[in-house]
């Protein structure tokens, strides 16, 4: 007997391709997993490639992107850099196939009667192409050979120690005393700080003058 069609009430829903999966991990509150899916790197990443991708393969799912690129990431991160090694190589080509089809739209417009203006613009995207193209081979270069770094190692024995390699610090100084240099030009000679004089009574009145500017004490 032949199958009969399902009533539209009873029909499956199409799937929501552009809806993220969320999937709870153990004690976790439900506000924890919507944060912790939505911000992960390859969500955000994914959500780009799933629209780009949909005119290529209307198959294509946001979260098999996310899957992917998980794959990827962890794949990274234990040393296995195979697939950005093989991404940096293919777009330094990219780079260089725009580098020439821009090159060419702009000879062009060489000839006499030709645009300038278009010229221009053609020519100078074309450089950036091919700066962007030499950035990228650079890139890769880095990562396959890590370029080697010298440091210079002192090793210092415990306790204090002065380094002094000949040359005399750049704040090191003489201090110069001011009032020493007022004597010796008042008198022609350093103070003599041998001997102790005997108190003068010159100044005494000095003593007095705490008591003359008192203020009156008004409840005495």
């Amino acid at each position: 007997m032949p199958k009969k069609n399902p009533k539209p009430d009873q029909a499956k829903p199409a799937k929501n391709r552009n809806a993220v999966e969320l999937v709870a991990l153990p004690s976790e509150t439900p506000a924890r997993t919507v944060a912790r899916c939505l911000l992960d790197p390859a969500t955000t990443a994914a959500g780009t490639l799933n629209r780009l991708y949909r005119a290529v393969s209307q198959e294509g799912d946001i979260n098999g992107y996310i899957a992917e690129l998980q794959h990827q990431a962890e794949a990274a991160n234990a040393g296995n850099l195979s697939r950005p090694e093989a991404m940096l190589t293919t777009q330094a080509q990219s780079l260089d196939g725009l580098f020439h089809s821009l090159t060419n739209w702009a000879l062009n417009h060489v000839k006499e009667g030709g645009n300038a203006a278009y010229f221009e613009t053609c020519m100078r995207l074309a450089l950036k192409a091919q700066s962007q193209s030499r950035a990228t081979v650079e890139t890769l270069a880095a990562i396959k050979n890590p370029p080697l770094v010298y440091a210079r190692q002192a090793n210092f024995a415990a306790g204090h120690q002065q380094v002094n390699n000949g040359v005399q610090p750049s704040g090191a100084r003489e201090i110069d005393n001011p009032q020493t240099k007022l004597l010796e030009a008042d008198h022609g000679e350093r103070m003599d700080t041998r001997t102790t004089s005997a108190a003068s009574g010159a100044n005494q009145a000095m003593e007095t003058v705490g008591a003359i500017n008192r203020t009156p004490n008004g409840r005495g």
